[in-house]
């Protein structure tokens, strides 16, 4: 009898995990910035891709991805004289940090046809690639000056996010889902280095706008 029940549990989880599984593919839109810098910069615009699996169980679910992650922000210094006054001249620095990351999300969905969902999550990530551009114009406007370098080796590799995500989707066929997410990504680790932003204690933050499809692995 014992044998019997624990084989009939073994069945129906397998049935649940086996009745509750979506790959998901996701393209959004960023705003990107840092906090804790000396002045306010402003944000940069960056790429979001990912690709995840989600196991549900009833209305819970669990996923976990790849992703990459455009980050960044935008320093802008305008030249004065020895008055105080503004020459017109000015800098823009833009650094641009490219993430792999592995996003692990656990959410709620209600609904059927169309429905609602939220995650929260943590995202451990590595940093692959990181660029400074700096380009510097004259009081008329023109450039004046642009170079860009690749700052990989200054800033700290490793980086680890919270997410809160909200969204919603329509099933336009048994297998098939479209949806849409608003994501705020917030680092609890710093991204500065003991060789760049070394006074500042700068996190990434993040808001991202994202589509998505979703195809059912099996029937749910």
């Amino acid at each position: 009898m014992k044998k019997t029940l624990f084989l009939l549990i073994i069945v129906s989880t397998f049935q649940v995990s086996v009745h509750a599984q979506q790959i998901r593919i996701i393209s959004g839109l960023s705003r990107t910035n840092v906090s804790s810098f000396a002045t306010i910069p402003d944000t940069k615009s960056g790429l979001y891709l990912e690709v995840n699996y989600a196991y549900f169980i009833k209305n819970y679910s669990l996923s976990a991805g790849i992703s990459y992650h455009q980050r960044g922000f935008i320093d802008n210094v305008v030249f004065k004289d020895e008055f105080g006054n503004e020459t017109g001249e000015k800098a823009t620095s833009k650094i641009s940090y490219d993430y792999l990351s592995l996003p692990i999300k656990t959410g709620l969905y209600i609904g059927k046809k169309i429905y609602g969902f939220g995650y929260i999550g943590v995202v451990p990530s590595l940093l692959i690639n990181a660029k400074l551009n700096t380009s510097v114009y004259d009081a008329g406007g023109q450039l004046d000056y642009n170079d860009t370098n690749n700052m990989t080796n200054s800033f700290t590799k490793f980086d680890i996010s919270a997410l809160t995500e909200i969204g919603g989707g329509y099933k336009i066929q048994d297998k098939y889902r479209v949806f849409t997410s608003i994501t705020f990504q917030q680092s609890l680790t710093t991204v500065t280095s003991e060789d760049f932003y070394s006074n500042n204690n700068l996190r990434h933050y993040s808001l991202t706008f994202s589509i998505g499809l979703s195809y059912r692995l099996s029937k749910k």
